[in-house]
């Protein structure tokens, strides 16, 4: 190849000419050491190249990510041990089948059209999908797609890695909801109660039509805590919770800010008297007597209402307003709502 390794040096004990003979048997040795120099370096070649096979069968093996190789037609060559253990698929199970045995169904047409356009254009595709394990459990996946190609640009093989990551979702479903819910009543907290208003002012925007906060505070809840310990009170904030979800529409919004404060958006509203009327229906279920472990108690609540864009276009303003007009409720003999004025 053109590369010097070092020079091929022969001494004599006398100084002479030398014959052909001897020169022709000179240029013999340097070819017999030229050829066991090449026979060495090839020898190292192949014990390089068998290392390296056998380095990737071991990281093949005892890899923890989940490895799939399929043909040109997309059909099972091989799989590591880690799928058989996510799966519960053997090779010899799925061997020359196509991966769509693994299908959830919880992924539409063209959610698999668009994946394998972005695989044809960039040669691979990364992303989430949920699939089935053999014995039907579902799993959630993070799934890397890589096209081998041949010389003339053929696809020759896909090889795709893949991380189970149901585990992953589930606790970051339960981290969010914390961050989200309020934990006793399972409504929205505050946090995602500012995110609701703010996503349905865009849409009373968009419609030319009002929203109202509805500020809503149990009156006598001190005294029911008092009486009858924490225990009855977290079950009576619980029945509230459901009474004013029975109360409102499916698109309106019900969440608890803290304490016995629960506030109510009330989307898409024609008129002032329509606010009133769902703001009277609240009082009214909430002064039914609730049965609590065998203990009836009666409550009432009273009623801050605000409008939007009538009374103001922040969000921050319009809870204001609506807890100011809750305590001129309160002032005017609870059990009542009042509208900000």
């Amino acid at each position: 190849e053109g590369l010097h390794l070092g020079t091929l040096c022969v001494i004599d004990t006398e100084a002479r000419q030398i014959t052909i003979e001897q020169l022709s048997a000179i240029k013999t040795l340097a070819h017999s050491v030229m050829s066991h120099l090449e026979l060495r370096l090839s020898h190292k070649k192949i014990r390089n190249y068998v290392d390296e096979l056998q380095l990737s069968a071991t990281i093949f093996e005892t890899a923890t990510e989940n490895i799939i190789v399929t043909d040109h037609n997309n059909c099972f060559i091989t799989v590591n041990p880690a799928f058989t253990r996510t799966t519960g698929y053997t090779l010899e199970e799925i061997k020359g089948l196509n991966p769509k045995i693994l299908k959830s169904g919880k992924q539409t047409p063209k959610f698999y059209s668009k994946m394998w356009k972005e695989l044809n254009r960039d040669g691979q595709w990364n992303g989430e999908l949920c699939n089935k394990k053999k014995n039907g459990e579902l799993y959630i996946e993070w799934l890397s797609i890589k096209v081998i190609f041949n010389e003339d640009k053929t696809v020759k093989m896909y090889v795709a890695t893949f991380s189970d990551i149901t585990e992953k979702k589930k606790a970051d479903e339960i981290i969010w909801r914390q961050a989200n819910y309020d934990l006793l009543t399972n409504l929205p907290n505050r946090h995602l109660f500012n995110d609701c208003l703010k996503r349905e002012i865009k849409i009373a925007n968009r419609t030319k039509k009002s929203l109202a906060i509805l500020f809503i505070d149990l009156d006598y809840f001190k005294e029911v805590n008092d009486a009858y310990g924490h225990e009855i009170g977290d079950s009576l904030l619980i029945k509230v919770a459901k009474r004013i979800n029975e109360t409102i529409r499916e698109t309106d919004t019900v969440a608890r800010l803290g304490g016995d404060e629960f506030v109510v958006i009330l989307s898409q509203m024609e008129n002032e008297n329509d606010i009133n009327k769902v703001a009277k229906l609240i009082i009214n279920k909430l002064s039914i007597p609730f049965d609590l472990n065998g203990i009836n108690i009666t409550i009432s609540a009273s009623i801050g209402i605000s409008i939007y864009p009538k009374d103001s276009l922040l969000e921050k303003e319009l809870l204001i307003y609506a807890d100011k007009a809750m305590y001129n409720a309160k002032k005017d003999g609870k059990g009542r709502n009042s509208f900000y004025n």
